[in-house]
C-alpha cells in the first residue's frame, strides 16, 4: 500500500529538481542579459570570460540534477546553458538536437537550436527550427527569430522581397504579444529598415522604424545593446543625423569593444566629415584657373530651359545664395562638380558643387549603383532641392548640403543618368536583429 505514495514522492521530487534547473538556467541567462545593470561599463572587456564562468557553474550544478529530471529536459537544458556564449557549440547543437527529438514539444528548445544553427551560418536549418517552435506554441521568441531569419532568405529581387515583408509581419506579432519587450521592438525596426529600403522608400516606413527603436530603448536590458546602438546608427546615417549617429556607433563600441564593425565605421565616418567639409570650405581645392573656367560654362548652362525636367512646370535657375524660398520643388540648383569623396559603403555619392557666382556646397546622393561616378567638371543640374546643415563643433565641421534621394531627377551634363547608374541604397543590420 505505500508504493503509490512512493512513486508520487518521486514524482514530486523530480518536478522540484527539473523547477530548479530551470531556474538555474534562466538566472544564467538573466546574468548575461543584465551585465551592465548590476556592473560598471568599464567591465565590458571581462563581460564575455566572466558570463563563461558563470556557465561553467550552472553546467556543473546541472550535472548533479541529471538523474532527476527527464532526459530530453536536461539535454535541452545543458544545449541551451552552452548557448549563452556568442560563438556556436557544437556539443549545444547536439545536445538541444536530441532533446527536440525526444520531446518535439519543448518550444524553447527549438529556438535554442534555431539560435544555435544561425551562430553557424545555417539559416535555413534555423528557420526550420522557428517554425518548428510556431507549431507547437505562438511565442515572441519564435516570431521575432523568424523574422530575422527571413530577411536573410531569397534566391532573388522579388523572393527577397516578400520575404521582408513577411519578416514584417512577424515582428509586428512578436510585440503583440509583448509591447514591453525592447527585444522585440528592436527586431521590428530592423524590420521596418529592411522593408524601407526594399520597397518604394515611403519616409513614414522610417518613421516607423525610429518609433520601435525607440520604444526598444525604453527597455533597460536594451540600453546596454551593442546592436541596438549599431542598427540605430545606420538608420540616422541614412538621415544624415550625424550627431545622433556618431553617439550610438560610440556606445555600440563601448558595449562591445570588441566588435570591429562598429569602430570601423566609426573611423570612417569622422574623417569623411573632416574631410569633406574641409573640400567645400575650399571649392574641392581646384586650381584658380580651372574653377576660373567651370563658372564660365555654369553661365552658359544657367540659360537652362525649366520644361526640360517636366513638360508644363517652369522653374527656376538659382545659385546658392537664392536658395531656400517657401517652395523649393520650383528652384533648381546648376553646380560644378569640384570635387568627389568616397564613403566606407559607397552610399551616397558625395560631390563638392560650386555656382556660377563661387560659392560652393556638399551634395550627397543616394539610389545610385556602386559604378556611378562623377568627374571634376561635371555639370549637375539639380531640381528639388533639401538643403540640410551640418555642425559638430568638437571635430571642427561645419557645412551646407544638399541631400538627394532621388537620383533620377538630376541631369548631368545635360542628360538624365542612365537606368544602370540607379540602384536602391541597402542599409547594414546587425545580422542576428
Amino acid at each position: 500500500f505505500l508504493l503509490p505514495s512512493m512513486a508520487s514522492q518521486e514524482k514530486v521530487e523530480e518536478k522540484s529538481s527539473s523547477s530548479e534547473a530551470i531556474e538555474l538556467v534562466d538566472e544564467l541567462y538573466k546574468y548575461n542579459q543584465q551585465y551592465f545593470q548590476i556592473n560598471d561599463v568599464e567591465k565590458v572587456d571581462v563581460k564575455d570570460e566572466e558570463v563563461r564562468k558563470k556557465m561553467e557553474e550552472t553546467l556543473q550544478q546541472l550535472s548533479l540534477k541529471e538523474d532527476d529530471m527527464p532526459r530530453p529536459l536536461f539535454q535541452y537544458l545543458r544545449g541551451k546553458a552552452l548557448n549563452v556564449l556568442p560563438t556556436y557549440s557544437k556539443e549545444a547543437e547536439i545536445l538541444l538536437s536530441q532533446a527536440v527529438k525526444h520531446n518535439p514539444s519543448l518550444v524553447d528548445a527549438w529556438n535554442c537550436l534555431g539560435e544555435s544553427y544561425w551562430k553557424q551560418g545555417n539559416v535555413q536549418q534555423a528557420h526550420h527550427c522557428f517554425v518548428g517552435a510556431l507549431s507547437h506554441e505562438k511565442n515572441k521568441v519564435s516570431l521575432r527569430n523568424l523574422s530575422m531569419a527571413l530577411r536573410q532568405m531569397g534566391k532573388d529581387a522579388s523572393e527577397k522581397h516578400a520575404k521582408t515583408q513577411e519578416s514584417l509581419e512577424k515582428a509586428k506579432e512578436a510585440v503583440s504579444l509583448d509591447v514591453k519587450d525592447g527585444m522585440s521592438w528592436m527586431v521590428l525596426g530592423n524590420a521596418y529598415l529592411s522593408s524601407f529600403f526594399s520597397t518604394n522608400q515611403d519616409p513614414k516606413i522610417l518613421q516607423q522604424c525610429s518609433n520601435a527603436y525607440s520604444q526598444a530603448e525604453k527597455d533597460t536590458a536594451l540600453a546596454c545593446n551593442p546592436d541596438l546602438h549599431f542598427n540605430m546608427a545606420t538608420l540616422f546615417l541614412y538621415e544624415e543625423q550625424y550627431t545622433t549617429a556618431l553617439h550610438h556607433l560610440e556606445q555600440a563600441c563601448r558595449f562591445d569593444p570588441s566588435w570591429p564593425t562598429p569602430r570601423q565605421k566609426l573611423s570612417s565616418l569622422k574623417s569623411f566629415l573632416q574631410s569633406f567639409s574641409r573640400l567645400i570650405a575650399a571649392r574641392g581645392n581646384l586650381k584658380p584657373k580651372r574653377l576660373s573656367k567651370l563658372y564660365t560654362s555654369l553661365e552658359d548652362q544657367n540659360k537652362w530651359l525649366g520644361k526640360t525636367f517636366s513638360g508644363k512646370r517652369t522653374l527656376s535657375v538659382k545659385n546658392l545664395r537664392e536658395l531656400g524660398s517657401k517652395d523649393p520643388s520650383n528652384e533648381v540648383l546648376i553646380g560644378g562638380v569640384t570635387a568627389c569623396i568616397s564613403t566606407e559603403d559607397r552610399v551616397p555619392v558625395a560631390c563638392v558643387l560650386v555656382d556660377s557666382e563661387g560659392d560652393s556646397i556638399g551634395i550627397t546622393i543616394y539610389n545610385v549603383s556602386s559604378t556611378c561616378h562623377f568627374s571634376i567638371g561635371d555639370i549637375l543640374t539639380v531640381p528639388d532641392i533639401k538643403l540640410t546643415h551640418t555642425h559638430i563643433q568638437d571635430m571642427g565641421v561645419e557645412y551646407d548640403n544638399i541631400r538627394l534621394t532621388q537620383p533620377q531627377k538630376i541631369l548631368c551634363n545635360g542628360v538624365p543618368l542612365p537606368q544602370d547608374k540607379l540602384s536602391t541604397s541597402v542599409a547594414q543590420v546587425t545580422t542576428f536583429s
